[in-house]
């Protein structure tokens, strides 16, 4: 198994996966007392298929040395960044769990220039009320031995080999010393954050929930995303391993290049009511760059053109204008309020007669523009009569009304 030294530890570490030219490789950091393939071996295979996957143990965990007992999140941090480069990268999507979520956010802060994306998994920025109270009784070494022996021999099975079947106990005392004093990230810290991120926390994280640091997290990140799944606790990635899986790789799909990034803060800053704009690109991660999707009309186009800034692309984008046929609302229209089994999310008036732009046509439904409010919708392909251009205009005010399903 590989070991690597790092700012004077060896560290152990496994890789799944094969290296990916076009692709930052994956760093999981594991939470407080476990190690790497504890932590992440239910998904570490699943998040290779597609990836090069790095799990080390943190020093003074698992087969980690730590000849300074140097436990700190600044220290795991540093080790961190160390160890992307070391491998060979210049950056990784930076995932962490608990105190390894902690070491995430810390890395973030110190050594942003190593960071792809991060995921937050039960991460706290700053030490609250709660947890002050909380960990000196969880960590107490005298109670685990006492109410939990199953964590105590698990601890041991884990670092027992190599640091010695006592030393659990000294681990917990080096743990509760971190977790009560860092970190401590206010607003200000958060706020210079530039790159993506993904804060995960459990409803029923009984460790995090309370002061909803996840929350906290997202709301000052700029452009930070938040995901809450219902019912589950501090170990999402345990409790709901593909819905965790399917989430984290679309944050990566949306996200995971810095121009990925940069044309979703586009979407979401300037285009962000898809009621009245469509603007849907996604960067596939090659080489060059493959940019997909769908955006309406020529402003949005030149806004990713800025976006691109001269990096070599295959741009595969459809702009809608180009392709829109105009058309009149004939009787054939559905009525969503009628038939709520159509899943339309949003209902607008149409009125037979009314000037639409029409796209996306199917044999059974056909997405317009509605000329008088420019809201987006589908209607039944049946109900749409094609016109010339030359005669879109003059919507027919006055003729008996239908609902639109608008998205």
């Amino acid at each position: 198994m590989p070991r690597i030294e790092i700012n004077g530890a060896l560290l152990h570490y496994l890789e799944f996966g094969t290296r990916q030219p076009a692709r930052d490789p994956v760093l999981l950091i594991h939470g407080s007392t476990g190690d790497g393939p504890s932590d992440w071996r239910a998904v570490a295979p699943l998040l290779a298929r597609d990836r090069h996957v790095i799990v080390p143990d943190c020093r003074g965990h698992g087969q980690s040395t730590d000849p300074t007992y140097s436990y700190t999140f600044r220290q795991l941090a540093a080790d961190a960044a160390a160890l992307i480069r070391a491998s060979g990268y210049a950056r990784a999507h930076v995932v962490g769990h608990s105190n390894g979520g902690n070491v995430a956010l810390v890395t973030l802060i110190e050594h942003p220039e190593v960071i792809a994306t991060c995921v937050l998994q039960a991460a706290n920025a700053y030490v609250s009320d709660d947890l002050i109270a909380r960990e000196p009784v969880y960590f107490d070494a005298d109670r685990v031995e006492r109410e939990d022996p199953a964590w105590r021999d698990e601890m041991i099975a884990i670092h027992g080999a190599t640091h010695g079947e006592g030393y659990w106990r000294e681990l917990l005392r080096l743990t509760l010393a971190e977790t009560i004093a860092e970190p401590r990230l206010g607003p200000a810290d958060l706020s210079a954050v530039s790159w993506p991120v993904l804060a995960i926390e459990g409803t029923e994280d009984a460790t995090n929930a309370k002061a909803g640091h996840a929350a906290f997290i997202a709301r000052h990140v700029p452009g930070a995303e938040l995901w809450r799944p219902v019912g589950v606790g501090h170990g999402v990635h345990h409790e709901r391993p593909l819905e965790w899986i399917a989430r984290v790789e679309d944050f990566w799909a949306r996200r995971g290049t810095s121009l990925a990034d940069r044309i979703w803060r586009i979407g979401q800053e300037r285009y962000r009511d898809g009621r009245e704009s469509i603007f849907d690109v996604t960067v596939e991660e090659a080489d060059p760059p493959v940019l997909r999707g769908v955006v309406e009309d020529a402003e949005q186009q030149w806004a990713i053109r800025d976006a691109i800034n001269d990096e070599p692309v295959d741009d595969r984008v459809v702009v809608l204008e180009d392709s829109m046929w105009w058309g009149r609302i004939g009787r054939g229209v559905v009525d969503v309020v009628r038939e709520p089994a159509d899943g339309a999310e949003r209902v607008t008036q149409a009125l037979f007669g009314e000037a639409v732009q029409a796209f996306d046509a199917s044999d059974r439904w056909t997405r317009v523009r509605l000329e008088r409010d420019r809201y987006l919708g589908w209607v039944r392909t049946r109900a749409i009569v094609a016109v010339d251009a030359g005669s879109s205009d003059g919507a027919g005010a006055g003729l008996e009304q239908a609902s639109v399903g608008c998205v």
